[in-house]
């Protein structure tokens, strides 16, 4: 269950309906230890790299700083934010279990995970393109799923507006994730 699920968030135009049907409390957690650990590695080998021209900056390579802020950021998003959207949902008389939203967030960061190691090349380029593509994947799993739950669970006298604004709020708040990533971590 636990590998076609990963499989399935990277491929976001698949139904993933048994995912709400049968969500995990361990899936979620292990995808964000894993971006913490890529966000790490990658983000101290491209440090390392790139002090090998001037050996004096060897020692500020690697700061475990990094890795507690990551921790912070990473576990914060996929907890913090299905939380606050969970009230938002309850304030709307939506019917939709925490655990759902934790195990949709913490699956919906699969992608970031390659695109890190990706940035683990010294290139701008390759960083914007990896994280962009993670972001595109991810944020249209979390969109397209969110969507069709809230459209079947959401009671019927709120507005398309009210399913717009939430689903809006949460893509931008995913590429604020996003940018938190490349900004904070992977420079």
């Amino acid at each position: 269950m636990f590998i076609e699920r990963v499989s399935l968030s990277c491929a976001p135009l698949k139904p993933w309906s048994d995912v709400i049907n049968t969500p995990d409390l361990y899936g979620w957690f292990w995808i964000a230890t894993t971006l913490i650990f890529s966000i790490s590695v990658a983000g101290h080998f491209t440090s390392y790299l790139l002090s090998q021209a001037d050996p004096d900056d060897l020692a500020q390579v690697f700061d475990m700083r990094k890795v507690t802020t990551a921790g912070g950021v990473v576990y914060g998003y996929i907890s913090v934010i299905p939380f606050v959207l969970w009230l938002v949902l309850k304030w709307y008389e939506t019917p939709l279990p925490l655990v759902d939203l934790l195990c949709l967030y913490g699956y919906s960061l699969t992608p970031f995970v390659p695109a890190t190691v990706v940035c683990s090349i010294p290139s701008s380029f390759l960083t914007y393109l990896s994280l962009s593509f993670a972001f595109a994947v991810s944020s249209t799993h979390l969109f397209r799923h969110l969507w069709k739950v809230l459209q079947l669970t959401m009671p019927r006298h709120h507005t398309q507006s009210v399913l717009i604004s939430i689903t809006t709020c949460v893509v931008v708040l995913h590429f604020g994730f996003s940018c938190a990533l490349k900004f904070l971590f992977l420079n």
